[in-house]
């Protein structure tokens, strides 16, 4: 049967149609890879050799420390703490037989104020905290004398020098012997972690006391009292 020309162009227009059809395209197609621009290559390299010359400055540093005579910036420096904080030679029977070094040079030796409490009281002039502790203790152990009691300044910080620490004592009427532990050689030996910390110890120095925080007048004078009774 022969078609009509209407269904020739019937044919025609349905297999033009078909020929436009675009075929799917899946999602990862469309995705386009990008190249890495070469500055941001540069700035890596940049960035790698900053950390490297950064952690040869750090061992360089550290070099550097382990030379410094650790006996000139702190007195009171000592190469194993555990071992040489206590005086094994000291046959007085003082349960503590330390000695401390103030800042002036003067040699503490806690075995000879034997009869009165020892209070080492570990600080720094920054120490908020201790600017309360400060004049209380003061109050306490003037109030009950030099006969029973006598106070070691300890301060744990580098930046106090025996300047600012002299300055501090005269221009507050403390009379406090004091001292340096920049090392951390009698803190860390006393468990002074944080500031204040004071340390009491006995008549027979036996430090059975110790406090960390700030203490008022009334409670100083109370542990001094009962360690003296």
């Amino acid at each position: 049967m022969a078609k009509s020309k209407y269904q020739k162009n019937a044919k025609k227009n349905l297999n033009r149609n078909k020929s436009k059809q675009k075929r799917p395209v899946y999602y990862d197609e469309n995705i386009k890879t990008k190249k890495t621009p070469a500055i941001a290559i540069f700035m890596l390299f940049i960035i790698a050799i900053a950390g490297g010359v950064a952690i040869i400055g750090s061992l360089l540093n550290n070099n550097s420390a382990s030379n410094v005579d650790q006996a000139e910036v702190n007195p009171n420096y000592t190469q194993n703490t555990q071992n040489s904080i206590i005086d094994n030679s000291d046959t007085s029977g003082y349960k503590t037989p330390i000695t401390i070094t103030t800042i002036s040079g003067e040699k503490l030796i806690l075995s000879n104020y034997a009869g009165k409490v020892v209070v080492l009281y570990f600080h720094f002039l920054q120490c908020s905290a201790c600017k309360y502790h400060s004049p209380a203790l003061q109050a306490a152990t003037s109030a009950l004398g030099s006969d029973k009691v006598i106070v070691i300044a300890i301060s744990v910080s580098a930046a106090d020098t025996s300047e600012l620490l002299n300055e501090w004592a005269t221009s507050n009427g403390y009379n406090f012997k004091l001292a340096k532990d920049t090392d951390y050689s009698l803190s860390s030996y006393f468990g002074a972690q944080y500031t204040p910390h004071t340390v009491f110890f006995g008549p027979d120095g036996d430090s059975s006391t110790r406090h960390t925080g700030v203490q008022s007048e009334a409670e100083i004078t109370a542990t001094i009292e009962s360690l003296l009774s």
